[in-house]
């Protein structure tokens, strides 16, 4: 069968982009015109709930009849968890979710290469924007070689100034004179602690002497003692 409005081809893109509108999720192409009599292609896409089901093939519906499109024949729009259109050269298949994982649809009726994912082509002011985004990207590096080389070329110059500057100059005289004045305190502290020694050395033999004259003093004391003690007879 086939759509005077339409070719099969142009029917299957219609339904899919009206279904991609409706933000319908997964959309599936099947080609079985060499499968079976009944169609051309089959659209298989999921719902999340009975109402959103309903709403697909609401707007779907709609959508197709506006532009002068009915369908032969539809069923299950009521019920709501497994809508099918046919339209003759597609038919299309709206169902629940765990459905449509039950019945498998495009695993049955898929030969490894009659299947294929709905895939909405690209607004141009979308693509002008990415091939922007991407020439500004390749721009990029070279904006910032050129600014790394600026840096390298200042870097130098900066340093330089910064040895030249009469601060650095004047550090060494700053350490001279603190030199200076450290050497100039060594030698007062040297003899003050020349000094202190002295003057405990002196201390410590003033202390011996006294005390050898005490031990003399004592010894001189016993031997008068003994003298006194002795006995008359001898």
């Amino acid at each position: 069968m086939k759509n005077e409005n339409f070719t099969p081809e142009q029917l299957k893109n219609e339904i899919c982009r009206h279904l991609d509108d409706k933000k319908a999720a997964d959309i599936s192409i099947l080609d079985v015109a060499h499968l079976t009599v009944l169609a051309d292609y089959f659209v298989v896409v999921g719902g999340t709930s009975m109402t959103n089901v309903r709403a697909l093939a609401e707007y779907v519906e709609a959508k197709l009849e506006a532009s002068g499109t009915l369908p032969i024949r539809k069923e299950g729009v009521r019920d709501g968890r497994w809508v099918v259109y046919d339209y003759g050269s597609v038919i299309v298949h709206i169902l629940l979710d765990d459905m449509r994982l039950f019945y498998c649809l495009e695993k049955l009726w898929s030969d490894g290469k009659n299947l294929e994912k709905y895939r909405p082509e690209a607004p141009v002011k979308d693509f002008k924007r990415k091939t922007a985004v991407k020439v500004s990207a390749k721009e990029k590096p070279s904006a910032v070689k050129k600014a790394a080389a600026k840096t390298v070329k200042e870097k130098p110059s900066a340093v330089k100034e910064a040895a030249a500057k009469p601060a650095a100059k004047a550090k060494p005289a700053v350490v001279k004179e603190a030199a200076a004045k450290t050497a100039k305190a060594k030698p007062a502290a040297i003899k003050e602690t020349a000094v202190e020694a002295s003057s405990t050395e002196k201390s410590a033999a003033v202390k011996k002497t006294a005390a050898k004259t005490v031990v003399q003093a004592d010894l001189k004391a016993i031997k008068t003692v003994k003298k006194s003690v002795r006995p008359k007879s001898e």
